[in-house]
């Protein structure tokens, strides 16, 4: 069964996993892993430096994706 275009199975395990504070904390351990990575290299190291950059908003999106299938179950429940 699908609602809003993501299956309600799968909705439910991510409010599941939003819910408990595990895929929050977990996502937030590998952005400082990579936040401590990118202090670590030199300043004028600007591909590795840029690489970096990418994969936090990478976990940015990844957050950002999860919410909305969330609040699209939370919407489909209002119905």
């Amino acid at each position: 069964m699908e609602k809003m275009g993501y299956s309600l199975y799968l909705s439910e395990r991510v409010e599941e996993l939003l819910r408990e504070g595990t895929l929050q904390e977990i996502l937030k351990l590998v952005e400082c892993d990579l936040q401590e990575e990118w202090k670590r290299t030199p300043p004028n190291d600007t591909n590795t430096r840029e690489l970096i950059y990418h994969e936090i908003h990478a976990l940015n999106r990844i957050d950002l994706k999860l919410q909305a299938i969330v609040d699209s179950l939370s919407f489909a429940r209002r119905d």
